[in-house]
């Protein structure tokens, strides 16, 4: 395996030493970039998946309530109570992953080449993806995740008017004046895994999980700790792509040489981080 991540650096450094600046052909190292934010994709749909169990055990826990209480219907959750779609903190957390997950297509795809409409287009279904969730969150259905929320509402009128951009230079211009605003929200992304641990945690403390002392059972501390693992090893490749983030976009706003190389570094050790946690089973 040692091998392997020398041969990811072997190749980092050529792609380096190859950089000559950006051509009207497009950057062809972004390609890195692309695959690289995939590792952290990849590691936060694993987590929502978990966390989708866990909110969904809990839901259905709520609505038991006390003996005789009255439980109330709320129409903006009926999914959750069928068991079908995504519960609502999910689905917040899910709609920040892809909002971001947007915007750095549409990093890569400026520097490869594409045109305005083309951008455009792929930001489209982004945009409205996010305004359904947030019609989902408006109803107040995501406690603990306040400050995500926050960022998501900063966030849905910045993609609807990317989308609304054909001019590359304006797109591009936009696209970078828009990088403070994403990566606070990748920031927020892992602000939040405390809570989502909480979550977690919390789905496993039933009486079917619970041992003859009260205390939780072999098997569901084992997936707690399992979780704590996920938990970890998505937040390890979050601070990564910070870095990589903040590089692709000096990449795009510089245009020169040197930047690109950065852009390469920060995207292969990204792969690199992503292979080492998954060799150790955590993915």
């Amino acid at each position: 395996m040692r091998y392997r991540f020398r041969g990811l650096y072997f190749a980092a450094a050529l792609f380096v030493s190859a950089c000559g600046g950006i051509s009207g052909q497009g950057v062809p190292e972004f390609h890195h970039y692309r695959i690289a934010f995939q590792a952290q994709h990849a590691a936060g749909v694993r987590v929502f998946h978990r966390l989708a169990e866990g909110e969904r055990r809990l839901l259905a826990r709520a609505r038991i309530g006390a003996p005789g209480a009255v439980d109330r219907f709320d129409p903006d959750r009926a999914a959750a109570y069928l068991g079908v779609g995504e519960p609502p903190r999910t689905a917040l957390l899910r709609g920040g992953l892809e909002a971001l997950h947007a915007y750095n297509q549409a990093l890569a795809g400026l520097a490869g080449g594409a045109s305005g409409p083309r951008l455009a287009e792929e930001l489209s279904a982004a945009a409205a993806n996010l305004s359904a969730t947030w019609r989902l969150i408006g109803t107040g259905a995501a406690p603990g995740f306040d400050v995500l929320a926050t960022g998501l509402r900063r966030v849905l009128p910045i993609l609807a008017e990317l989308r609304a951009i054909e001019d590359r230079r304006e797109f591009r211009a936009k696209l970078i004046a828009a990088h403070p605003a994403m990566r606070k929200m990748l920031l927020d992304l892992r602000s939040a895994t405390p809570v989502i641990f909480q979550a977690l945690h919390e789905a496993q403390v039933d009486l079917g999980n619970l041992d003859f002392q009260g205390g939780l059972s072999p098997a569901a501390s084992a997936r707690i700790e399992n979780d704590r693992r996920l938990l970890a090893g998505w937040v390890v490749l979050i601070d990564q792509t910070v870095t990589a983030m903040d590089a692709a976009v000096e990449a795009t706003h510089s245009e020169k040489a040197v930047d690109i190389a950065a852009l390469v570094q920060a995207s292969i050790r990204l792969r690199v981080l992503a292979e080492a946690i998954r060799v150790r089973g955590v993915y």
